[in-house]
């Protein structure tokens, strides 16, 4: 079962925030404050984050992670629950991007700043998933596009 991070906010649009953290295992203040001051947040900044910024903020927190495209690796979409079911590794926390939205999920459980459930009655098992976030090492090969742009990389 996957647990809130200590001291969540709640109420706001803060999904990356919420899954950053439980990724981690940290306090959500930590987060909340470091994607504050690295992306150079204003005092009216409410949560929302870019998906793009979440290898750059693991990495900075000293967890080298790879962000895979759902597509591009199993050439077919597939919603939360299936991913769960059929590509997740026991015991490896994901981080999923789905529609917009994050949730983190482990050994068939979800979490978001909403509910945490069994991924089969969670309010988001069936958005789409459009990446996902893991620990380098925790989920086999690389991502399809570090393998392409290192092949064109050596080509050049």
């Amino acid at each position: 079962m996957l647990s809130e991070p200590a001291d969540m906010a709640r109420g706001l649009p803060n999904c990356g925030i919420v899954a950053a953290a439980t990724f981690l295992n940290v306090p959500y203040p930590m987060i909340w404050n470091l994607y504050r001051i690295r992306y150079k947040m204003g005092p009216r900044w409410r949560g929302v984050t870019l998906a793009s910024n979440y290898v750059d903020l693991l990495e900075a927190c000293g967890v080298p992670a790879y962000r895979y495209e759902t597509r591009r690796e199993y050439g077919q979409k597939v919603n939360a629950r299936n991913f769960a079911k059929k590509y997740a590794r026991p015991g490896v926390t994901y981080m999923l991007f789905v529609g917009g939205h994050f949730l983190t999920i482990r050994d068939g459980w979800a979490l978001d700043q909403h509910a945490s459930a069994p991924i089969d009655f969670h309010p988001a098992a069936r958005k789409l998933v459009r990446s996902f976030f893991v620990r380098k090492g925790q989920h086999g090969k690389p991502p399809r596009d570090l393998e392409n742009s290192a092949m064109r990389y050596a080509a050049n």
